[in-house]
This record gives C-alpha cells, sequence and structure tokens, in this order.
C-alpha cells in the first residue's frame, strides 16, 4: 500500500465509482490488472456499495418521517384578545368616520370651511387691490367646498366597507370560546365615551372657525395669531422687568433701614458709657487730679 501514490489512490477510487456504476468489473480488472490494483478494488467496492445501501435507506426513513409529520399551518390562528383589539380598531374608525362626515355637513350647509381645508395660497401681485382679493378667495373658498363633498362622498363608500369588517370580525369573536357579551357591552359604552369626546372637540373647533368669519380673518387667522402671540410675550417680559426692578427696590429700602438701625444702636452704646458733663456719645478725657498723680510719679 505505501508503494502508491496520492494520485494512483485517486485514481483507482475514481475508477471504482465508475466501475460499480457501470457494473464493468472485467474490463475494470483488465486495465487495472496489477496485484495491489486488485486488493484495493476488494476494499473499496464493499464499502462504497454498504455506503449507498446506508444512504438509500436513511433517505427512505426520512420520507417515511416528513410524511407522516404535520404541515405548519399557513397563517396563525388568532385569539380572542388579539380579535378583539382589532375589533375596537375597526369600531373607533366608524365613530371617526361618523362624526367627520357629520361637522363636514354642517361646514358645506353653512357654507364655512375649517382650518385645515382653507387653501392658503396668497396672490403674488394686486395685493392692494381689495376686489381682486375678495375674487381670489372666492375662488379659493369653491376649491375648498369641492374638496369637502369629495371627502365626504369618500367618506361614505369607505364607511360602508368599514361596516362589513366589523360585522365579520363580531362573528370571529364571537365564534371563540372564550367570549362573553359583557365584554361586547363594555366596548360599546367605551365607544359612546369616545363619540362625546370628540363630538366636544368638533364643537370647539366650528366656533374657532365661526368667529374666523365674524373677524374677518378667514385666510388671515396665522397672522393675527402670531401678532397675540408676540403681545402676549411683551406683555409677559414687562411683567417680569417690573417685578425684578420693585424686588431691587425693596432690597436697596431694607440695607439702608438696616444701616441706620446699627448706627443708632451704637450711638445708644456710647451714650451709656458717657459720663455726667460730657458730649452726648463721646468720650471724656482723664480729670486733673489724674494728672497731676501721673507727673508726681514720674518725679
Amino acid at each position: 500500500m505505501n508503494v502508491f501514490s496520492k494520485e494512483l489512490f485517486t485514481h483507482l477510487h475514481n475508477g471504482c465509482a465508475r466501475v460499480y456504476s457501470n457494473r464493468s468489473i472485467k474490463e475494470t480488472v483488465r486495465l487495472l490488472s496489477t496485484p495491489p490494483t486488485i486488493c484495493l478494488l476488494r476494499i473499496l467496492l464493499p464499502l462504497q456499495i454498504d455506503g449507498q445501501t446506508r444512504l438509500a435507506s436513511l433517505k427512505q426513513r426520512g420520507k417515511k418521517i416528513l410524511s407522516a409529520a404535520q404541515s405548519l399551518p399557513t397563517t396563525p390562528v388568532p385569539n380572542n384578545t388579539e380579535i378583539l383589539h382589532s375589533l375596537e380598531q375597526l369600531k373607533r374608525r366608524e365613530v371617526s368616520w361618523g362624526l367627520h362626515i357629520a361637522s363636514l355637513a354642517e361646514y358645506a350647509k353653512a357654507q364655512r370651511i375649517p382650518r385645515g381645508l382653507r387653501v392658503m395660497l396668497q396672490p403674488a401681485l394686486f395685493k392692494d387691490s381689495q376686489e381682486f382679493r375678495q375674487k381670489w378667495q372666492g375662488i379659493l373658498n369653491r376649491c375648498s367646498l369641492d374638496l369637502i363633498a369629495l371627502t365626504i362622498q369618500q367618506l361614505q363608500t369607505g364607511s360602508k366597507e368599514l361596516k362589513q369588517q366589523i360585522r365579520l370580525k363580531e362573528e370571529e369573536y364571537m365564534g371563540t370560546t372564550d367570549t362573553s357579551d359583557q365584554t361586547l357591552r363594555e366596548l360599546e359604552h367605551k365607544m359612546e365615551r369616545m363619540q362625546q369626546e370628540i363630538l366636544q372637540i368638533k364643537l370647539l373647533k366650528f366656533k374657532r372657525d365661526t368667529r374666523d368669519y365674524e373677524q374677518g380673518e378667514v385666510y388671515t387667522w396665522k397672522e393675527s395669531r402670531r401678532v397675540n402671540r408676540r403681545v402676549r410675550t411683551s406683555s409677559a417680559f414687562s411683567t417680569d422687568r417690573a417685578s425684578e426692578q420693585s424686588s431691587d427696590a425693596g432690597h436697596i429700602s431694607s440695607a439702608s433701614s438696616h444701616g441706620v438701625s446699627m448706627s443708632f444702636l451704637g450711638e445708644g452704646r456710647k451714650r451709656r458709657y458717657a459720663k455726667p458733663g460730657g458730649d452726648a456719645g463721646t468720650q471724656q478725657g482723664p480729670t486733673p487730679n489724674k494728672q497731676k498723680k501721673s507727673t508726681q510719679t514720674r518725679r
């Protein structure tokens, strides 16, 4: 075995594979008729046949296992919590769309435009001409009213499809095992509260838009809001400055009164230690007798 090189071993292995596949053992033996080659053929051919037999049996066993196993579902099965959440989202959309349709219809009847649908397009020429600006705004009003009508039409079409989705989702929820009518009643009460909240917000917006028409600020409400904001900011700033100045004046007056009281207390101490006959607040010098005694001690 050790006299053969690696290339010869590879050649023999490939020859064995070709022999087994074509079943021409005699031809291969005739081509490779040396004794070492015959020994290698006797060793390699049974191993290759045994390996392929095992591989075939493993494949058959694998097919049986896969055929017996159940396939996974194509779509996951949702539980009742997920179905209820999806149903709530659909009902929220239904309430919001219904109130939006009603509010836009009221705007169209009153020939008023909400702020969100006003076309804020200003003319580049003839800005000072009042007649030109009125015609310009009239065209913008007609455009906004057409947008309101288109939005109402699309919402009505979408609401029909939405009702169908809600009906199917309710049937799916009722078909689950863990369901109760109490949960659906709570959901309805929740939607009623939401409807009242949205209605209050829309009423406030309608009053705000009506005020724009009364004040003539349909297309200039942003400028008016900027002016009011500047006025509020400047008034707040002046108020802060006035409060700071008053606080500074209070500090100065308290400091001056504190100095006066301190000087007054100091003067009181000097008066208390002053002797009779002297000026108030000053200490008297030594008496003449004390001066004579001091001169005698020096002598």
